[in-house]
C-alpha cells in the first residue's frame, strides 16, 4: 500500500500539470454586486381610461429581459380590457365583457375558450385563467386598484 507522501506527489504531478494548461487571457466570471443600485427603465405608462371604469395593475414586476406590463380595466358599461404595453411602447389589448355578483368577477373574453375567473378583495384583483388559457401560458395574478371608479 502506497505511503501517504506517495500519494500527495502523484497527485501533485496529476493536477500540477492540467493547472498550467489554463488559458488566463480568458475572461473572468465574477458574481454581480447585490449591494448595487438597481437600474430602472424607463417608466411606462398606460393611456388615461376612456371611459368610467376601474384600472387593476399587475403586482408583480416582469422577471424576464422583455418588460412588459398588464392592467385589467373593468368599465362601468360590463365591459373589461386586459391591456399590456412593452418596453417599446407598443399597447394592446384583449375585449371581452364581465359579470359581476358580489366579490367574484366573470370574465369573458369574444372567444367562448377564454375564460377567467377574478375575485376582488379589498383593492385587489385575483385573476384565475381556465386551462385553455393556462395551456397558452398565461398565469394566474393579482392585480391592485390603482384608480377609483363608480
Amino acid at each position: 500500500m502506497p505511503s501517504r507522501a506517495r500519494v500527495l506527489v502523484l497527485l501533485a504531478l496529476l493536477v500540477g500539470p492540467s493547472t498550467a494548461c489554463v488559458d488566463r487571457s480568458s475572461p473572468i466570471i465574477t458574481r454581480p454586486d447585490l449591494n448595487a443600485p438597481a437600474v430602472r427603465p424607463p417608466s411606462l405608462e398606460f393611456p388615461a381610461l376612456t371611459r368610467p371604469g376601474q384600472e387593476f395593475r399587475l403586482l408583480v414586476t416582469p422577471t424576464d429581459s422583455r418588460q412588459l406590463i398588464t392592467r385589467y380595466v373593468l368599465y362601468d358599461d360590463g365591459t373589461f380590457a386586459l391591456q399590456y404595453l412593452d418596453e417599446a411602447k407598443y399597447f394592446g389589448e384583449y375585449v371581452g365583457t364581465y359579470t359581476r355578483r358580489d366579490s367574484t368577477v366573470n370574465l369573458v373574453w369574444d372567444s367562448d375558450e377564454m375564460i377567467a375567473t377574478g375575485t376582488l378583495l379589498g383593492d385587489e384583483l385575483r385573476v384565475r385563467y381556465n386551462y385553455f388559457l393556462q395551456l397558452q401560458g398565461w398565469r394566474d395574478e393579482t392585480y391592485r386598484r390603482v384608480s377609483g371608479g363608480s
